[in-house]
């Protein structure tokens, strides 16, 4: 009868331990590394859906793209890694696989903007974000992917509108 206790203490246990990690906030910042060393940002927003016409079989698929490309003197560089900085995020259990994942997707959430980035450091290092709906982010690591879930949508938001107003449009 001990023996089943202390298996069922044991199991009680690890998944408290497991849903406090689950749901622990952190910065989305501590899993990139030093982001005061990036010397180059690349990314797009992308933006798609079904723009409907007053005719019921009259609608037309669309894609619109924003490009943004900064250097470090850059004013938006800066303002990116502060977006960066202020996001919190929680542990996906995926991150838990003693493999790692060779792809990801939106859990669901897509309203049809999605967000890539590829942040480069002094030392030639990379790292690559996407955004994959408003709550989850994907970092693109040496051998596969983690992944977070926003805690609020702010963060998410507030870099789309950047890149809307000081990136490129293309079609």
């Amino acid at each position: 009868m001990n023996k089943k206790k202390f298996l069922i203490l044991l199991a009680t246990i690890l998944v408290a331990g497991l849903t406090i990690w689950r749901l622990w906030p952190c910065a989305l910042t501590g899993h990139l590394g030093d982001v005061s060393q990036v010397i180059r940002i690349d990314g797009a927003l992308t933006i798609s859906g079904i723009k409907s016409e007053v005719a019921p079989l009259n609608s037309n698929l669309y894609m619109e793209t924003y490009t943004l490309s900064v250097a470090a003197d850059d004013h938006v560089l800066q303002a990116v890694l502060e977006i960066l900085a202020q996001a919190s995020v929680r542990n996906d259990f995926r991150n838990l696989l003693p493999w790692a994942l060779a792809s990801v997707g939106s859990d669901g959430d897509y309203d049809g903007r999605s967000i890539t980035l590829a942040l480069q450091w002094e030392d030639d290092a990379h790292c690559s974000l996407s955004f994959l709906d408003p709550t989850t982010v994907a970092v693109g690591l040496d051998d596969g992917f983690a992944v977070y879930h926003l805690i609020n949508t702010a963060s998410f938001e507030t870099l789309a509108t950047l890149m809307m107003t000081e990136g490129t449009k293309t079609n």
